[in-house]
């Protein structure tokens, strides 16, 4: 794994979204996490995963928004 430098502003949020969160962390949780638009951080985890920095984990199942049950896609950062 190539972890370029373009990342590095980025991955210490995510290194601690991993410890918060096992199964994966969310892109809303990465917005929160490092102050920019869910819209920025899609297109950063697009570009991390063709980088093979960060993968897709799977679906987490919470509540939303409505208090319904739904599920999150949630990604994880690729050990160093």
């Amino acid at each position: 794994m190539k972890n370029t430098p373009k990342w590095e502003s980025i991955l210490s949020d995510i290194d601690k979204l991993n410890n918060k969160q096992p199964d994966g962390f969310s892109v809303q949780e990465m917005s929160d996490s490092v102050g920019r638009s869910t819209k920025w951080c899609r297109l950063q985890i697009k570009k991390m995963i063709e980088e093979g920095v960060v993968k897709y984990n799977g679906k987490r199942r919470g509540i939303n928004i409505s208090n319904e049950p739904s599920y999150t896609p949630v990604y994880r950062k690729i050990k160093d």
